[in-house]
């Protein structure tokens, strides 16, 4: 076959398959038959009496602040919303097979779904700019993006192992169940969520509710991420706790005590402020954590007054105050605590063997056998018994925040599986 014939064969052959394409002029056509007897105030049923079902699906991006001082939730994403609009309804055979049509949101009538529990500003979805997605069925699809800040109650009795429901609640503003009926089969999608630094979304429901006005509400279970405020106030303040069990380990004689003492107070109450500032002033529960603070302080307060207490005693002379029975008493269950008794006993009570702790005990409180018992060693007894009640008081009201802490932590994430619908 010559060069000539097979250029006339592929000729033909692009004219016998070629189709008639699709031009600006029928979707012009088109956008004017239908747009210039549409009336966008009026909703397109066919009867007045008809109920417009709406759907309604939510698109979550981000969840892009939380704020527990405002109690307010900001998250961003885009809507699905569809509809049937009859007024746009065509033939695609009469527009040379055109078969959808881009139309400005403002140009067409629309739902107008608003967020019920808005934090600030009550504006409607979407923009100006935006476009709606029309096809030949007049089915309608709007994609408004928006960012929604919306009001949330804080529980902050866990704070920071703590979990938070929020809720997203959309109407229908000036229609009722009689007017529009809002429909969802997917609630909360989450194909396109950014995972937040400081937030895990554990958990998202959706309950639709159309008996006097259509809503639809999603709610949103977060679980905070605690490390950064492990790491930043938790590990701080336990250690800042421990420093304050050595404050009867200090001897009185140094005269550091009490500033030492101060100086561990003024450091928890700065942490204090600092939980403080991280809670809602008008919470109506109490964190565990600032309780444990308060009581950290309360020790620290504690340990000031004993140790201004004990300064007071320590400067006594025997003479104008001698020590009395009762001292003598709590410094012989003292000595017998901690062990000092066997060795000493012998040689200062020669032929006396003690053959029972109450021997032990008499013999140190006896004011026979003690006649040398200063008020240095009744404020060093003092200082024994203090460390070892600070010590034991402080390990359990911390063990048992951490246990409630992680108690509660491990409740949620194994109550829900990662992403849960």
């Amino acid at each position: 076959m010559t060069p000539n014939l097979l250029q006339a064969f592929a000729i033909l052959s692009m004219l016998c398959c070629s189709t008639t394409a699709q031009s600006y002029n029928d979707t012009k056509t088109l956008i004017n038959d239908l747009m210039g007897t549409y009336n966008k105030k009026v909703r397109p049923v066919e009867t007045v009496s008809e109920v417009l079902n709406v759907s309604l699906t939510f698109y979550l991006s981000s969840i892009i602040s939380f704020d527990e001082q405002e109690e307010s939730l900001t998250t961003a994403g885009y809507l699905r919303i569809l509809w049937k609009d009859r007024s746009l309804v065509w033939q695609t055979s009469q527009y040379n097979g055109v078969a959808m049509m881009f139309v400005p949101q403002d140009d067409i009538w629309k739902p107008d779904i608003s967020l019920r529990n808005s934090f600030s500003t009550f504006t409607g979805l979407g923009s100006s700019y935006q476009n709606v997605i029309v096809e030949n069925d007049g089915t309608v699809y709007w994609d408004p993006f928006q960012v929604m800040k919306s009001t949330c109650s804080v529980d902050i009795t866990y704070y920071p192992y703590d979990t938070q429901e929020c809720t997203i609640k959309l109407i229908t503003w000036s229609y009722t169940k009689d007017d529009v009926n809002l429909l969802s089969h997917s609630g909360i999608i989450k194909s396109d969520y950014s995972e937040s630094s400081t937030w895990n979304l554990v958990k998202s429901t959706f309950e639709v509710d159309n008996d006097i006005i259509a809503s639809i509400t999603y709610t949103l279970t977060l679980e905070r991420k605690p490390r950064f405020y492990v790491f930043n106030m938790i590990l701080p303040v336990i250690l800042l706790s421990i420093l304050n069990l050595f404050t009867f380990v200090l001897p009185l004689s140094s005269g550091e005590r009490a500033s030492y003492g101060i100086t561990v107070f003024l450091s928890l109450v700065v942490y204090l402020t600092l939980v403080a500032a991280e809670f809602p002033k008008n919470s109506d529960t109490a964190s565990h954590l600032a309780v444990w603070l308060i009581i950290m302080v309360s020790l620290s307060t504690l340990a000031v007054i004993l140790t201004i207490i004990e300064a007071r005693m320590v400067s006594r002379d025997e003479g104008n105050h001698p020590i009395g029975k009762y001292y003598r008493k709590f410094y012989g269950i003292v000595m017998y605590l901690r062990c000092k008794s066997c060795k000493k006993r012998v040689n200062r009570v020669e032929s006396k063997v003690a053959s029972s702790k109450q021997d032990i005990i008499s013999s140190y409180s006896d004011e026979e056998f003690n006649p040398d018992l200063k008020w240095k060693d009744i404020t060093d007894a003092m200082d024994y018994v203090f460390f070892l009640g600070i010590v034991i008081f402080t390990i359990l009201i911390t063990l048992i925040l951490l246990l409630m802490l992680m108690f509660n932590a491990d409740k949620v994430t194994g109550g829900y599986s990662s992403y849960e619908q």
